[in-house]
């Protein structure tokens, strides 16, 4: 009994807890926290609309996701982009499901529940 109630102290992995990334057979695993803000102003980047939107208000979304430099995420954020390029500047809006932020931008992080 003495000995199940020490085993159980024990960490089952050698990892600190503030440990970024972890090298388990011979591949890397990244943290990834439960959410995290993406700030105001963040350009998204995505095939169909090109780099030219940007994100309206910071909006916490869900991490689902991690990279070496990037965080990988679920929720709807609002955009906007601002056409400059024509006679009669116009505002557009629009929202968005699905992205990737880099990890020295994003604001808030949360670990855990």
């Amino acid at each position: 009994m003495l000995d199940h109630m020490l085993f159980n102290l024990k960490k089952w992995f050698a990892i600190d807890d503030n440990a970024n990334s972890v090298v388990a057979n011979s591949r890397t695993w990244y943290a990834c926290p439960n959410k995290f803000t993406v700030p105001a102003g963040m350009n998204i980047d995505n095939p169909n609309t090109g780099s030219f939107w940007v994100v309206a208000e910071d909006t916490t979304v869900s991490c689902v996701g991690a990279g070496k430099d990037k965080y990988f995420f679920e929720g709807t954020l609002n955009l906007k982009f601002t056409d400059s390029g024509t006679t009669q500047p116009a505002t557009y809006s629009t929202t968005y499901e699905t992205g990737v932020a880099p990890k020295s931008i994003v604001k808030n992080i949360i670990w855990g529940g």
